[in-house]
């Protein structure tokens, strides 16, 4: 097990309060929350040698990378409706939590500061994230609005340490804490009251994750030797376990619909992610990976498994170009989209990216399609300038133009002040000329007299204006 993975566990009680070892005594299998068979996110260091998030279909196809950014990404966990993800972060050098959209775009960091902040879970109607946090001075667990309004609340205060927290869908929120001196599954209401303790056994229990329904809860226990998958009621009855494997078995999540468990294991000699039946049966390997691929999550889609909800679409701002010919100009753009369910919406915009747009203002709509047939749009618009509008452009320039040398400036200026838009062929061969004369008078210059930055976008300019035109 690796620092960097954030899965060395056994020494969490020598760095319990030390805001510097958060990630190291952060517990695996914090995946939360009632899930579907969607995608499963989890977190792997495949790429540069910290973890980003990665998701990829339920039977390991599809692997893609989500994030890409210095410092770990890790413990992903799905939005009740699929649509985004938290994780924890390093990427600005303390753990913060972070959210963004199910296809990695839009990144918001939602807590930020100097003390760590692991761990998140979503309520059920997504309102509200929990999280741990040693802003207290110990490892303890809070709450705040998920919109990133409003203060954090504390709900935990006792003495060790209380982490793990696992929303359930009827507003539990079950968690590990070492208050009895020992690690054991507890599970209290969502606004800290009424904690009650489920496991009662001198070996570890901890990283508990709740069934879709709440009949069930999932968690890992060392009380025969070694990390182990086991499962109970909620109320600590029906005990089962569900793996039984030398390797450390670790951070299971439920499918959606209950048929599956997702665990993190490293019985093949690296960690990889893992599925099995609820009783244990039919366990299969998702990911074949040198690296670590860890923290699975599931991805939740509507109630009773139907799609209705549209893509939504990422859309450029209103864009301004300049013509490059009497045509218009060659524009790109890029436009997203994401679902809650399918991976993969098809986005389809007229003018298509690199059309050749007219000079003038032209509405780009787009759609976004998902599978089930949802179908999401939006629009923006592309303004190409005309000669007269690049042609003031160019006049302006020259007039706010710094450092130059008095005669060049007034000839310049002299040039500028005909850059008039023209209206019969006979004006237009009159710029054109004083277009080419003041070209030449800028174009060998060497920069102790005008910035090359400078001269070299004014000579683009005179080129493009002269393409339009045409001259």
């Amino acid at each position: 097990m690796t620092a960097g993975a954030s899965i060395v566990r056994s020494i969490r009680p020598v760095l319990i309060g030390l805001a510097a070892a958060i990630l190291l005594v952060a517990v695996p299998g914090t995946a939360r929350g009632a899930s579907t068979n969607g995608r499963i996110a989890f977190a792997s260091d495949r790429g540069a040698g910290d973890l980003d998030i990665y998701s990829m279909n339920a039977d390991g196809t599809g692997q893609t990378q989500l994030t890409n950014a210095a410092g770990d990404d890790t413990y992903p966990v799905w939005s009740p409706t699929g649509a985004q993800i938290l994780f924890t972060s390093a990427r600005n050098g303390s753990f913060d939590i972070f959210r963004m959209q199910a296809s990695g775009g839009s990144v918001t960091q939602m807590t930020a500061g100097p003390d760590s902040d692991i761990e998140p879970t979503w309520s059920p109607d997504a309102s509200r994230i929990a999280f741990v946090s040693d802003r207290s001075g110990s490892l303890q667990i809070h709450r705040s609005n998920s919109n990133g309004t409003g203060s954090v609340e504390q709900l935990t205060f006792t003495s060790g340490f209380n982490v793990d927290p696992v929303w359930s869908a009827n507003g539990k929120i079950v968690f590990t804490s070492s208050r009895d001196g020992n690690e054991e599954i507890y599970v209290m209401n969502a606004d800290g009251s009424n904690p009650t303790r489920l496991t009662n056994d001198p070996a570890r229990d901890y990283g508990p994750y709740w069934s879709p329904d709440g009949s069930r809860i999932a968690f890992q226990s060392e009380r025969d030797g070694n990390s182990e998958i086991y499962a109970m009621d909620p109320n600590g009855a029906a005990l089962t376990r569900l793996t039984n494997d030398p390797a450390v078995d670790s951070s299971p999540a439920w499918s959606p619909d209950g048929s599956k468990i997702a665990f993190h294991t490293n019985r093949d000699g690296q960690f990889e992610i893992y599925a099995t039946d609820p009783d244990g049966s039919a366990t299969a390997r998702l990911t074949n990976n040198p690296a670590l691929d860890k923290f699975p999550d599931w991805q939740p889609v509507a109630a009773g498994g139907v799609d209705t909800d549209p893509p939504t679409l990422t859309l450029p701002p209103d864009m301004t170009v300049d013509a490059t010919s009497p045509a218009g100009a060659t524009v790109s753009y890029s436009v997203t989209a994401v679902d809650a369910v399918d991976p993969s919406p098809v986005v389809r915009c007229s003018p298509a990216s690199g059309s050749t747009f007219p000079i003038g203002v032209t509405p780009v709509r787009c759609t976004a399609t998902d599978r089930a047939g949802n179908v999401g749009g939006g629009s923006f618009s592309v303004k190409v300038r005309n000669a007269t509008e690049q042609l003031a452009r160019l006049v302006q320039a020259v007039a706010t133009g710094l450092g130059l040398p008095p005669r060049l400036e007034q000839r310049l200026v002299a040039y500028a002040m005909d850059f008039k838009p023209p209206t019969t062929p006979l004006q237009r061969q009159f710029v054109c000329l004083r277009l080419t004369q003041f070209e030449l008078a800028i174009k060998y210059l060497p920069p102790q007299i005008i910035p090359t930055a400078e001269r070299d976008a004014w000579v683009a300019a005179v080129d493009r204006i002269r393409a339009v035109l045409p001259c």
